[in-house]
């Protein structure tokens, strides 16, 4: 694959990760539950701070990727599974 053709499906897999989360904004509440044991949220973060944690993982993630020179496959993989999991946790605490 093509560098560009890589850096732009992980700049876009971030950007839908934001995206994503200033839509939901408004929906969350103060306190976003980001870890469950037993059927009960037992961590949370501040609905501010849940905008920004998902995508800003995906860029230090992405980094850390690429200087390990890991392949683009785990690249996409590591971006698309945290789109996922911010989506799971938007749908859980809406």
């Amino acid at each position: 694959m093509k560098k560009n053709t890589e850096v732009y499906i992980v700049l876009g897999l971030i950007v839908i990760t934001l995206l994503i989360n200033i839509i939901a904004y408004p929906y969350l509440p103060d306190q976003v539950g980001i870890h469950q044991r037993s059927g009960n949220f037992d961590n949370y973060i501040s609905k501010l701070g849940f905008l920004v944690v998902l995508p800003s993982i995906q860029i230090i993630g992405s980094v850390l990727t690429k200087l390990t020179g890991k392949t683009t496959v785990t690249l996409i993989l590591l971006n698309v599974v945290a789109l996922i999991t911010d989506i799971v946790l938007i749908f859980i605490n809406i």
